[in-house]
């Protein structure tokens, strides 16, 4: 299935994300919305961090050939559950104000996700888990390449001092 874009985000943003700049040359303005940035994204990887090695694991047994119908059901109810978990721990993240739509594709990812599992556990044959599925990783993706931007975004600006 899919598991949470970690062969498709290049972890080396990660390190990035760790340091608040306080550059006196940038506008006070800018200053503070690189510093809320690079702040949401220390907190927000370190929740990933923790549900990446819970849900990882997880997905692979999930996905793994020698998995029965019914062991497949029960690691997708366990996978759904984690999802739900992750997305109240997301829920209560602050996050700066010109993120919040990037945010809320990501958190409607974690939905779809959660629906998926959750669907699966009860009916393998719905008709609707591609659908579910495709639209999960399509939200997502949206939200890492607005993640990449923003930083590509604040990197220059910095760079440029």
């Amino acid at each position: 299935m899919y598991s949470l874009l970690e062969d498709k985000l290049d972890l080396k943003l990660k390190i990035s994300f760790s340091k608040p700049y306080n550059n006196l040359s940038l506008s006070k303005k800018n200053k503070r919305n690189v510093n809320e940035f690079y702040n949401f994204c220390k907190k927000f990887f370190s929740l990933w961090d923790k549900y990446l090695e819970r849900i990882t694991p997880l997905i692979w047994e999930f996905n793994s050939k020698r998995s029965s119908l019914t062991l497949k059901q029960m690691y997708a109810e366990i996978i759904a559950e984690q999802y739900e978990k992750y997305f109240q721990d997301l829920k209560n993240l602050q996050v700066p104000k010109f993120m919040d739509n990037s945010y809320k594709l990501f958190l409607n990812s974690l939905e779809y996700k959660r629906e998926f599992y959750d669907l699966y556990s009860n009916d393998t044959e719905n008709k609707d888990l591609d659908k579910i599925r495709n639209e999960s990783i399509l939200v997502e993706e949206q939200f890492w390449l607005d993640i990449y931007r923003k930083n590509t975004e604040f990197e220059g600006q910095l760079s440029s001092l």
